[in-house]
């Protein structure tokens, strides 16, 4: 698992002549059309990485970057080359003033400006990505060329409504997710062979079910959108991860899900997802905590400016693995990307060196600064926190958590897999199978843990839990 990633990445160092990231676009206050700088970043990441011999971090990590120094950028990002832009519309004019610079020496390297009309997106991204390689003294063969300008549509409406539901989901709530929807449906009707806004549509209802919505009811028409991704687009990475997330989270069927997920990042090796689940896959098998460990790593190289990259890195279990000096020294660098501590990351870190009572203690003062807002917030991060306080032995404050996300599952939905899992930790073995029942029915994400993950399999040989597997069709 992992080969077709790891040769592709093998000579992808982490410095270079040949590494780049792709700041966030600037527009000044032009909030109505942050999309659209949003979007013209994405697509010159995914752009340039198609061009052999490049190093290009994820987006998703380069983000985090936003408002920083270069320089700071520069060295976080771990890239000898720094990519900003500015995008101003006027009327249905887009203008681009696009610059590379050398981190490490403060020095622009190259500077151009450049103008389309709104209609014409693809050809103003054209121009953009072939100056960039210019400036790189890069040499484009032909197949590589006609790689960097495929379109996924000639549809300039499509493209627009597309971007619009990619920043939608991005924003992760409930609102901005069903946004997302309406508008990869609307994309669709624009044109319906258009391979990306079937993926963002996917993206969309697999970010609903779990956290918003019960996957009943999201996991359908993301199927839909996931199969009609791939039919029209077999080369997409995107559409390949959607995929891998539900044979995972909803098929239960992790060896399928490992498969395409290692298909993923074969075909773009900063899929920061694809690396995560992947990693998570390997690390539920103790014999595979190596192989986990090595897939965290090579994501955190490859895009360290990624938080989810490193929250992942450090909550494994594959993680005890690594020396405290290193965990502390990724806790610090989520604390520098985020702008404050991460406890997670300290409780995780304590967990890992076998600090039990230092966990027990942190997540105390986590709980008592979290404790006047807590009746306000959703229920699923009650059941989320109440599993938390278990893990550390905070019973008393991990039932009374509990009890708030239960009360609250009358009148919003709230993940029954993780109240289950919070009973399951509390050591309270029959509210946990009733629970896990009810996660079942609605084809909760953490069923395929119970089936997996080492912490259930004294819990797994209850003819019950068996039953509720098998029903399921977890394997």
């Amino acid at each position: 698992v992992g080969g077709a990633w790891f040769y592709v990445t093998r000579t992808a160092s982490t410095s270079g002549p040949r590494s780049i990231a792709v700041l966030p676009t600037e527009m000044g206050g032009d909030t109505a059309h942050a999309y659209l700088s949003d979007g013209l970043s994405n697509e010159l990441t995914t752009r340039l990485s198609k061009i052999p011999g490049l190093v290009v971090r994820a987006y998703s990590s380069s983000k985090t970057m936003r408002g920083k120094p270069i320089g700071e950028a520069g060295k976080t990002l771990q890239v000898s080359s720094v990519l900003t832009a500015s995008l101003v519309r006027s009327g249905n004019r887009l203008r681009v003033t696009a610059s590379l610079i050398d981190p490490a020496k403060d020095v622009v390297q190259w500077s151009e400006t450049f103008e389309e009309s709104d209609q014409d997106q693809f050809a103003l991204q054209d121009k953009l990505v072939n100056a960039i390689a210019a400036a790189l003294k890069l040499t484009l063969s032909p197949e590589t060329k006609a790689k960097v300008v495929a379109r996924g549509t000639r549809n300039a409406e499509a493209l627009d409504l597309v971007q619009r539901a990619n920043f939608q989901v991005d924003l992760f709530t409930a609102q901005s997710l069903r946004q997302a929807v309406s508008l990869a449906e609307l994309a669709i009707q624009k044109d319906s062979t258009y391979a990306d806004a079937w993926a963002v549509l996917a993206d969309a209802w697999g970010s609903l079910a779990d956290d918003f919505v019960s996957p009943r009811e999201a996991v359908p028409p993301m199927r839909r959108a996931v199969q009609r991704a791939l039919q029209l687009d077999p080369t997409s990475s995107y559409a390949h991860a959607m995929l891998g997330t539900q044979l995972l989270f909803y098929d239960y069927d992790i060896a399928s899900a490992a498969r395409e997920f290692d298909t993923a990042l074969s075909l773009d090796s900063s899929d920061v997802a694809s690396a995560i689940w992947l990693s998570t896959i390997l690390d539920r098998d103790p014999s595979l905590a190596d192989s986990a460990l090595v897939i965290a790593e090579r994501g955190v190289r490859l895009n360290p400016g990624s938080i989810q990259t490193l929250i992942n890195a450090t909550s494994l279990h594959a993680n005890r693995l690594l020396p405290d000096a290193k965990r502390r020294e990724r806790c610090a660098t989520l604390a520098q990307l985020t702008g404050s501590a991460n406890r997670n990351c300290e409780v995780d870190r304590l967990l890992a060196a076998g600090d039990t009572a230092g966990a027990r203690a942190l997540r105390r003062t986590d709980y008592a600064t979290r404790v006047n807002a807590i009746a306000k917030e959703s229920g699923g991060e009650n059941a989320h926190l109440a599993r938390s306080l278990a893990w550390v032995g905070d019973t008393a404050d991990a039932r009374a958590v509990l009890a708030l996300a239960i009360d609250k599952s009358s009148r919003e939905y709230v993940r029954e897999d993780v109240v289950a899992w919070a009973y399951f930790v509390l050591g309270d073995r029959e509210k946990s199978i009733e629970w896990w029942g009810r996660a079942v029915e609605s084809n909760g994400a953490q069923v395929v843990w119970l089936a997996t993950n080492p912490e259930f399999a004294e819990f797994r040989k209850d003819p019950r839990v068996r039953a509720l597997l098998a029903k399921a069709g977890a394997h």
